[in-house]
């Protein structure tokens, strides 16, 4: 499976979480959807990252098969295993949204 520098994530949305301290981080890779949630926005943690697909599909990442939103915010097993790198990811290449 390609690290996550090698793939091509896009539509990435940072934002202040209303309902906790943390940020809401939302991308897609490959047209399907994902939300990475961190918790503490002066020294961001990674928390989960949960599917957001429009439509009914089998995730690309880690093959699970996906409901709709909101019935699938399941979340997906293969950004549970690189939260950290995904996190350094976003803290690197978008640190003007933290």
């Amino acid at each position: 499976m390609e690290s996550i520098h090698e793939l091509h994530l896009e539509l990435i949305d940072v934002f202040k979480n209303d309902g906790f301290n943390g940020y809401e981080i939302v991308f897609s890779v490959q047209g399907q959807r994902f939300c990475f949630l961190t918790g503490n926005t002066k020294h961001p943690f990674p928390l989960n990252v949960k599917h957001q697909f429009a439509e009914k599909d089998i995730c690309r990442l880690c093959g699970k098969n996906i409901y709709a939103a909101p019935i699938g915010h399941q979340l997906c097993a293969y950004f549970q295993r690189n939260m950290r790198e995904l996190l350094q990811y976003f803290l690197t290449t978008h640190k003007d949204r933290f």
